[in-house]
């Protein structure tokens, strides 16, 4: 269900592109700009613990470049966890008795647009993918093992200009995980600066 819905969603949002170029500014000049983001997720997933802790801390960047229409594209990385998790006097019947801790975390690989829709409001999507970072410690070792999911983000971002340059802002952000059918759903706080106008 989640998944349908989130692909509803790109499709709904990039059909919306071509009616929104029609209101482009050409007199515009064109940007490089830097996006660094802060905040917390929730990992909505199927798993089902009473252990597993699901708001986690994330962080983005992102180096766009926006020409004279409304449309900016670069590339989006980042990192965030999607959950973690405990359990004292596990036990397993080789090994024996242990306490348990596990997270797992993300970072994004992504092609970025992001799309001025009003005056301070922005459509930002992705499409990519993610290493996946598993980290387990038991019996008082750690294991450390990785993955590749592809995916894609969604967001939303309202903007507070603050001069010519500088902007900041609070964007609402999904990130799709495929290999795990699970998103991570944050609200962060950015700042968005023009490296280069010209």
């Amino acid at each position: 269900m989640l998944k349908n819905k989130l692909n509803i969603s790109i499709v709904i949002m990039f059909l919306s592109f071509p009616i929104i170029l029609i209101g482009q500014n050409n007199n515009a000049s064109y940007n490089i700009y830097t996006n660094l983001s802060f905040g917390y997720s929730y990992f909505a997933s199927t798993i089902s613990s009473k252990k597993l802790n699901r708001f986690q801390p994330n962080a983005a960047i992102k180096i766009m470049w926006q020409p004279e229409h409304l449309l900016s594209v670069g590339i989006e990385s980042g990192y965030f966890l999607l959950y973690t998790l405990e359990k004292d006097d596990f036990v397993d019947e080789e090994f024996g008795t242990t306490n348990v801790k596990v997270n797992m975390s993300a970072i994004p690989l992504f092609l970025a647009f992001s799309m001025k829709i009003y005056e301070n409001i922005e459509l930002n999507g992705g499409i990519g993918g993610y290493l996946i970072l598993t980290n387990v410690d038991a019996f008082d070792n750690k294991i450390i093992s990785t993955g590749w999911s592809t995916g894609y983000q969604l967001g939303i971002n309202y903007l507070f200009p603050f001069s010519e340059k500088l902007n900041f802002g609070t964007e609402l952000k999904t990130y799709y995980l495929s290999k795990l059918e699970s998103a991570s759903i944050g609200i962060n706080i950015f700042v968005k600066y023009a490296l280069i106008t010209y």
